[in-house]
């Protein structure tokens, strides 16, 4: 279960991607059971979406 989470409080979606963190829908559904070394794989690649 991950604890780290990029999440700014700016939760709006455009075309399926929040614009605060840049995660997936699908991603910020699943976070709370993805474990750390997945989050910590989708985190890094956050900045180049």
């Amino acid at each position: 279960m991950s604890q780290i989470s990029p999440c700014t409080k700016v939760c709006r979606l455009d075309s399926g991607i929040c614009l605060g963190c840049f995660r997936t829908s699908s991603e910020i559904s699943m976070w709370p059971i993805l474990s750390d070394d997945t989050a910590r794989k989708i985190i890094a690649e956050l900045p180049s979406r």
